[in-house]
């Protein structure tokens, strides 16, 4: 399903930390809109819902879902951005920005920020590690998408924030493919 496409490292880290160590799923993890709740976590076309709907599907993603990945045979990570939202509130980079009204209502709660080669690399590095606890055998293919940025938070040109998003992620793809050998990059962005 769509919704739980992630589109940044470090959203997968969170994801994948959820499964290994579960916490305990507060309100604090998502954003109330007039609407309903929103969780950062899942696709930015997902619509707001009760706050004990948020929490029934955060639990249902963390212990069925995604805890799938015990049992794989292979897992395919896809690096999408590096344009990312950190939540103040609850300590962790998001999947999706927050809306122009959320950083309106709570200024402090949201910071955006630009990541680079190093903190990427050390993001799949993490991800790696995780995998390696919960499935010592699957493997791992590593891929950039090569579907662009269209918008950026940068005030840059969209084509070229996109253009060093997908240099970054290429360049974290490779390295990282090299310095395993349970992993490979398959080049679906070229």
């Amino acid at each position: 399903n769509a919704i739980v496409n992630k589109f940044t490292t470090h959203s997968m880290l969170n994801e994948l930390a959820a499964v290994e160590s579960p916490q305990e799923i507060t309100a604090a993890q998502f954003s109330e809109t007039k609407d309903g709740w929103f969780d950062h976590q899942l696709s930015p076309k997902t619509e707001p819902v009760t706050l004990e709907r948020a929490i029934a599907r955060r639990r249902y993603l963390t212990e069925d879902y995604f805890s799938r990945i015990r049992q794989a045979d292979v897992v395919v990570v896809t690096l999408g951005l590096v344009e990312v939202w950190r939540d103040q509130l609850c300590g962790r980079y998001l999947n999706t920005a927050p809306s122009i009204h959320e950083t309106r209502r709570e200024p402090d709660r949201y910071v955006f920020e630009m990541l680079g080669v190093q903190s990427n690399r050390q993001a799949l590095e993490d991800i790696h590690a995780i995998l390696k606890r919960l499935n010592p055998v699957s493997r791992i293919v590593v891929t950039v998408s090569p579907v662009p940025l269209k918008t950026t938070f940068t005030g840059t040109d969209p084509v070229a924030a996109n253009m060093r998003g997908k240099s970054i992620l290429r360049v974290v793809a490779e390295d990282f493919a090299d310095a395993h050998d349970d992993v490979d990059y398959f080049a679906s962005y070229e």
